[in-house]
């Protein structure tokens, strides 16, 4: 009979189990130290969080004064530049005067002494009326002549008081332009006539101011636009 030896079989559900212990041990190990390291670092960043906490506020109010007492100085400067180009634009009695003085409108020579011609048969009043209202402000300042009958009609609708006044056209009024015009006491007529009448009483006499006119080169308008025209380059004639 043969000899056996019994050996016992190590139990290899602890060996497992050992084997499976001795790794976590292990990893235990070498987290706790970096648990460690990231607390202190934790704690150090709460500390320095707080520490800026303190600090923040300080550096916060300085720039804010700073701009609370901008904020303080500023209405009262551009009240004091408002003011003063207020003073600046309040003009003086001096500079009234020389505005009354020397008006806007400065007249050549020539219409210091001569005198402008407005007339028209009566179907063109209107648009006599219509003209002098558009340079009411030149021909005031103008020597100026018109008929009789209708100086007083055009002074209520345009506001132009002319300065003298010439007999109806069936009463001498043609014989007198042409006698101011041969006398170079007219430096333009505006006679504004209506050519869709058939002949009329005085029609020579309205041709013989043309002719006049022509002769002593005299502005003459028989139309409102060239009477416009006209207007327009006297107001706007220099010496």
């Amino acid at each position: 009979m043969s000899e056996y030896t019994i050996i016992q079989a190590p139990d290899l559900a602890s060996a497992e189990q050992k084997t499976e212990n001795i790794p976590n041990v292990e990893y235990e190990e070498e987290i706790a130290p970096q648990t460690q390291d990231q607390e202190r670092e934790i704690i150090a960043a709460v500390n320095s969080d707080r520490e800026n906490s303190v600090d923040m506020p300080f550096q916060q109010t300085e720039p804010a004064l700073v701009l609370d007492n901008a904020s303080i100085l500023t209405p009262p400067e551009s009240e004091l530049a408002a003011t003063s180009q207020h003073t600046e634009e309040v003009p003086s009695e001096n500079q009234e005067l020389e505005e009354l003085e020397n008006p806007s409108i400065q007249l050549a020579k020539i219409l210091e002494d001569k005198q402008i011609v407005l007339v028209s048969h009566d179907s063109r009043k209107s648009e006599l009326t219509e003209l002098v209202s558009e340079y009411e402000e030149f021909l005031s300042y103008c020597l100026t002549r018109t008929w009789q009958t209708f100086s007083d009609d055009l002074y209520k609708k345009t506001g132009l008081s002319v300065t003298q006044e010439i007999p109806p056209a069936n009463s001498g009024g043609y014989q007198a332009i042409n006698s101011l015009v041969n006398s170079g006491e007219i430096v333009a007529v505006i006679f504004l006539r209506d050519l869709m009448m058939g002949p009329q009483q005085g029609q020579a006499s309205e041709e013989a101011l043309l002719r006049i006119c022509n002769i002593n080169n005299i502005l003459l308008a028989t139309n409102l636009p060239t009477a416009k025209a006209i207007l327009y380059y006297l107001k706007n004639l220099k010496d």
